[in-house]
């Protein structure tokens, strides 16, 4: 039986575990490992986000995340209060299974798609409180709909750029806001 179970055990598939890594800074790039943790408050081991880790965001003060890697692909990526991230290199990739955005009014985190391209499978902006999407160039594709304020209020300004999605939720619980505007040279691909 001991035998059985152990010729089991090398027939399956390894388990992938996501790691959490949280983001210890100010402002600065996201390649940079010592501003990246395994604990929130900076007392584990440093190093940037791998293939399916979590990344979560948060601060204290307003600070900037330039992303300037080629291509990372999450599980889940947080930002919160206080965050700015910003996506301008035109040939930078973010893959994320589960986005969310969420702080409060004048601290909102805010997400930059200058160029680059975003893929996400589920997105939730404005999940509890506040949060925006300013989109001036790249590509954001979205597997499933766009939920622009589930509790809380979702903002999403794309003036470029393209954004696919099967759909958009302006407000998906009776107590959800969600405001998308577009304008200049943006094109939306919805149901698609």
């Amino acid at each position: 039986m001991l035998t059985s179970l152990m010729i089991l055990g090398a027939l399956m598939p390894a388990t992938v575990m996501a790691n959490d890594r949280y983001w210890v800074s100010d402002t600065g790039n996201w390649s940079n490992g010592e501003k990246w943790n395994t604990a929130w408050d900076g007392s584990g081991t440093s190093g940037i986000p791998q293939t399916n880790d979590s990344a979560r965001m948060n601060a204290t003060a307003p600070a900037i995340i330039y992303y300037d890697v080629a291509s990372t692909s999450l599980q889940f990526l947080s930002l919160s209060d206080n965050i700015t991230f910003s996506q301008a290199y035109p040939t930078s990739v973010l893959t994320v299974q589960n986005f969310q955005m969420d702080g409060y009014a004048p601290t909102m985190p805010v997400y930059n798609l200058v160029d680059g391209t975003l893929n996400t499978y589920s997105e939730n902006i404005g999940l509890y409180y506040d949060a925006r999407i300013v989109q001036s160039g790249g590509t954001h594709a979205a597997t499933k709909e766009i939920i622009l304020g589930y509790y809380g209020y979702g903002m999403y300004n794309q003036s470029g750029g393209t954004t696919t999605t099967p759909g958009l939720y302006l407000g998906y619980d009776q107590s959800g806001r969600g405001r998308y505007e577009l304008s200049g040279t943006a094109l939306l691909n919805m149901g698609t």
